[in-house]
């Protein structure tokens, strides 16, 4: 079980389905990309993901010493870390589907790594658009894996309540802030990397600023000044977790007793949230793609134990003792486990690519239509993907029997892994009520009417092929029952409705997926909407009639 388990054929297939030529990577460009990607993630990065559970980030006389520092480097070398930054900051800009792509074999090879990249990209972006010069600066750094990038949200007494912030910030006659405060769950905060700095993107409050989110501004607070010296700002110590072991979590302190801790204004006063929202939407996409990763690295496992495990006789010799003994791939309870997470890793990767390719579309061409269905598809990627895909892990492990609890098999590192994704960037009992209080009612009824145009459309494509009965008819099912519970949610409650936002948002993710599925890959729709329809249809009993 060392070699890493990865079926790459299907996800560039399914990569190269919503892919558009564009910013030079055509469909072979692509293809050769991701192979490179796979070959540095197979040969590097997935053997430092088994190690670095055991070994894991150490808080060591005030300093953090992280792993991962030799996959760093191979990264850096490669130029992994200029992917999807701008061209004038010495970064490769390229199509999100590709991004996505790229990113489902990086995070399934090593999804605590991984997070490094992720979010050193999405800070980089915001400082490129809302810091001038400077920005640029820092995102060239970035790109050249010099710097590495952070955001700095969550404090001890405000964590999703972000309006309830303390970290105070103090202009200065240069147009610099004094940074004061303490952020806590920062993910590679610091790390100990040799010659690598840090940029945090930080929350916090002006003199006289109004109470909650519209008070809030956003400062860019690196590791090192302009002439060289230290900054005041250091990691206090970091968390000790259930998984993702190898990435250190950090609690950062700035100023006070670490010294003067000089900050620069990102974009206008009081835009903070604003500004942040940019860097989660993109992160909470990017949660997305690492639960798709961890589900595929599982069933990749679980299909290849399950081929080498020789364990009873199939199901029509059960009465014969002397029959041959067979791999558990050859029992149906085994079978359906396989193929039911099969289908769901294909339903998630087809709503990630819908949502990258919508994304692609608004960048390329302005399309509104198109930008307000990503937004509409943003917390089911997220939350809708990481509940399924945590589920999905836990029916692979099941296929593992007793190994599956054992340290000398990875699939439990996937499940204790992936549990992460449910919770930050937002948990998804957060993703649920920005679905129905945000997208459902978006504009006026328009997001939600777009997409239910959306996949009528699909459907009706679907319905002239005799062999897609089956999902269609799931789907439309659970259509019609959605779009009557939708209409009807101005006449509940609040409490209600938000209540049970989490049901309504995990039926929507699998009616948006199933029509995404219909799109990219119609094979696998009726499996997929035979499982996973009637599943949704029974937790939402509580909001019909």
């Amino acid at each position: 079980m060392s070699e890493f388990a990865f079926e790459l054929d299907d996800v560039i297939k399914d990569t190269l389905k919503y892919s558009v030529d564009k910013m030079g990577f055509d469909k072979a460009s692509i293809e050769s990309f991701m192979k490179e990607t796979f070959k540095i993630s197979s040969d590097v990065l997935y053997p430092s993901w088994r190690e670095s559970d055991t070994k894991g980030a150490k808080y060591v006389g005030g300093k953090v010493i992280a792993p991962y520092e030799e996959s760093f480097i191979a990264m850096k070398n490669w130029g992994g870390f200029a992917i999807g930054l701008p061209e004038e900051a010495n970064g490769m800009p390229m199509p999100n589907t590709l991004i996505s792509g790229i990113h489902e074999i990086i995070c399934a090879a090593n999804f605590p790594f991984s997070m490094c990249g992720g979010l050193s990209r999405g800070a980089a972006n915001v400082l490129f658009r809302h810091l001038g010069e400077r920005g640029k600066d820092y995102v060239t750094k970035i790109a050249g894996g010099e710097w590495t990038g952070t955001m700095c949200l969550s404090e001890p007494q405000a964590g999703s309540a972000v309006g309830d912030i303390k970290t105070k910030a103090t202009p200065q006659d240069d147009d610099t802030y004094l940074i004061e405060g303490q952020k806590i769950w920062i993910t590679f905060g610091e790390h100990g990397y040799k010659d690598v700095e840090v940029v945090h993107l930080v929350l916090a409050k002006t003199p006289n600023a109004p109470s909650g989110t519209g008070g809030i501004t956003l400062f860019a607070v690196p590791t090192v000044l302009d002439d060289g010296s230290r900054n005041g700002v250091a990691c206090l110590g970091i968390e000790h977790k259930m998984g993702i072991h190898g990435s250190p979590t950090c609690t950062m302190g700035f100023g006070g007793d670490l010294g003067p801790c000089i900050g620069y204004r990102v974009g206008d006063e009081f835009a903070g949230m604003k500004l942040m929202f940019e860097m989660m939407i993109e992160a909470r996409i990017g949660v997305g793609v690492q639960a798709l990763a961890q589900l595929h690295g599982s069933y990749a496992l679980a299909k290849r134990y399950a081929a080498e495990r020789v364990q009873g006789v199939a199901i029509e010799d059960a009465k014969n003792d002397d029959a041959e003994r067979v791999s558990i791939d050859n029992h149906p309870p085994v079978q359906r486990l396989l193929e039911r997470n099969r289908v769901l890793l294909r339903a998630i990767r087809a709503l990630v690519m819908l949502t990258s390719n919508l994304a692609d579309k608004y960048e390329a061409e302005g399309d509104k239509n198109a930008e307000y269905f990503a937004q509409f598809c943003t917390p089911l990627v997220k939350g809708w993907a990481s509940e399924y895909a945590f589920l999905g892990i836990s029916e692979c492990l099941q296929i593992f029997g007793g190994n599956g609890y054992l340290e000398e098999f990875p699939i439990n590192q996937y499940l204790r892994d992936n549990r992460i994704a449910l919770i930050y960037e937002g948990t998804n009992e957060i993703q649920a009520l920005d679905l129905v209080g945000r997208q459902l009612p978006g504009k006026g009824g328009l997001k939600a009417m777009m997409a239910f145009q959306w996949i009528s459309g699909i459907f009706d494509e679907a319905e002239k092929n005799d062999s897609l009965a089956s999902a269609t008819k799931q789907g439309r099912k659970l259509q019609n029952i959605l779009s009557e519970v939708v209409m009807g949610l101005g006449s509940r409650s609040p409490r209600e409705v938000t209540r049970n936002a989490v049901p309504l948002m995990c039926a929507t993710g699998v009616l948006v997926s199933l029509a995404a599925l219909l799109e990219m890959a119609p094979e696998d729709a009726n499996v997929f909407a035979e499982e996973f329809v009637p599943e949704v249809l029974g937790r939402m009993h509580f909001l019909k009639g």
